[in-house]
């Protein structure tokens, strides 16, 4: 192609063209990214970004967020703190982030409670209303408890009656109730144990009552005060464990419920194999209702060992004073069934026997409309959930598959916090290290045998050879 003045000033044009058109689309991008960004977290378990449950409970929150960091002249520190809170603010832009030196602001960290550098301040909602919490850190888990506590309109009473032989929430034997305590206490609830023999009443401002198993009978007067709380509107968590009721025939004739005796088994061993189960009375729940507020969220199976039958009694439900609205939110397997013999080494289903095939409703809720001067809708009902075993929430097996996130659901449906329901605490998967036995002992005989004749064989050989020199 032979190259003239024309064809030269053509090419410089098209060059000239192309670099214009260039820079506009990179200056286009360019422009285009200061008004939309997407993240990637690719750290194991997304330890950079919040989980799903915190993303979840900071959309419910529509009061304004502020966090005032007390921090030392420390940059490296500084940008710490700040990075952690741009996790939030990315699902909460209107969180305001103040960093403050405790030494410089003497008087607004006394007013805040504040007692040495590091100490973070929570506030939520404006005066004269705001809360506060004071942190000692910046974990997920530390602030997510502070945001539950102050979401929570009101002090949370929870009344666990005692003198029966009922499950403790403050043992921390295997059988007690300690470890839901602790996280309950966490989320903003107040336990208080008692004894109606000694108070002949029950609190007022409880937000609450369990009644946990109670092993020996109850007199009719402290069932009468039971019967008085149901009565006007109270909310409640009867846990009942296979056997007699001890004095509460009339609490199921209020409930239009019936408790039959009986154990409930699952006597399938390729799922107790899977499941690691040694026994047919500890029955997994695997399938939840969607719609059911109290399995909200779960996702895995939940675990009751020991557990009876819980059915709805329609033909009491007719001629009763109080009208119930039920939902059987727990049922077993279909091939469980109500065991009504004793527990033997091989149970085997017998209709004959009165034997009840499943699926077993294990759990049931009932709610009713109360007249309430209140404006939430949920404030105008009464609530009661009834299960047929207390050990799921036992030290035991409190931390069996989905137990834990099913308690704690219940106990804030109870409380009527459904904001709260189906929000839980997830702890980053790599903070623990799990290894098997077996690996354990070639680790410590590799370290503590060894390694140490290694070396001194090595030193034998070095000195070995430094000796024929």
């Amino acid at each position: 192609m032979k190259m003239t003045k024309s064809t030269h000033r053509h090419l410089q044009l098209n060059s000239l063209f192309f670099y214009i058109i260039l820079l506009a689309i990179i200056g286009g991008i360019a422009f285009v990214s200061t008004l939309f960004s997407y993240e990637f977290d690719w750290t194991y378990g997304n330890r950079n970004s919040l989980s799903t449950n915190t993303e979840q409970l900071l959309k419910t929150i529509n009061k304004p967020l502020e966090v005032v960091a007390y921090l030392p002249n420390d940059d490296d520190l500084r940008t710490k703190v700040e990075k952690v809170i741009k996790k939030y603010q990315r699902i909460k832009p209107d969180i305001k982030f103040t960093a403050l030196n405790p030494d410089l602001a003497p008087k607004q960290a006394a007013e805040d409670g504040v007692q040495y550098s590091g100490q973070l301040v929570l506030k939520l909602g404006e005066a004269p209303n705001q809360q506060k919490e004071l942190l000692t850190s910046a974990n997920e888990s530390e602030i997510v408890s502070a945001l539950i506590r102050m979401t929570r309109s009101s002090e949370r009473i929870v009344v666990f009656i005692e003198g029966h032989g009922e499950r403790q929430p403050l043992w921390t034997e295997s059988n007690g109730l300690s470890r839901l305590t602790d996280l309950l206490e966490k989320s903003g609830f107040k336990i208080q144990p008692h004894n109606l023999l000694r108070t002949q009443s029950i609190p007022t401002n409880a937000s609450l009552v369990v009644l946990a198993a109670p092993q020996s009978e109850l007199l009719a007067a402290e069932v009468k005060l039971l019967e008085e709380y149901i009565q006007q509107g109270g909310n409640l968590l009867w846990l009942q464990d296979p056997g007699e009721l001890k004095g509460l025939t009339p609490l199921e004739d209020l409930l239009t419920i019936q408790i039959p005796i009986g154990t409930v088994v699952d006597a399938n061993e390729r799922l107790q194999a899977m499941l690691g189960i040694k026994h047919p009375a500890v029955v997994p729940v695997i399938d939840y209702d969607p719609r059911s507020q109290l399995t909200k969220n779960l996702k895995i199976q939940t675990l009751f060992p020991f557990s009876t039958m819980i059915r709805s009694n329609p033909n009491e439900a007719k001629n009763a004073a109080i009208t119930w609205k039920v939902e059987e939110f727990l049922k077993t397997l279909p091939q469980s069934w109500l065991e009504v013999d004793p527990l033997q080494a091989k149970v085997v289903y017998d209709d004959t026997k009165g034997d009840i095939i499943g699926p077993i409703t294990i759990g049931l809720s009932l709610v009713r409309s109360m007249e309430s001067d209140k404006d939430s809708a949920a404030n105008k009902q009464q609530r009661i959930v009834v299960i047929g075993d207390s050990d799921f929430m036992t030290n035991g097996f409190i931390g069996e598959g989905g137990n834990l996130d099913l308690a704690v659901q219940i106990f804030n449906w109870l409380s009527r916090d459904d904001s709260l329901v189906g929000i839980k605490m997830n702890p980053a998967p790599d903070l623990t290290f799990n290894l098997e036995p077996r690996m354990g002992v070639i680790l410590a005989l590799f370290f503590l045998l060894g390694l140490p004749l290694i070396l001194i064989g090595i030193g034998v050989r070095v000195w070995l050879k430094r000796r024929r020199l």
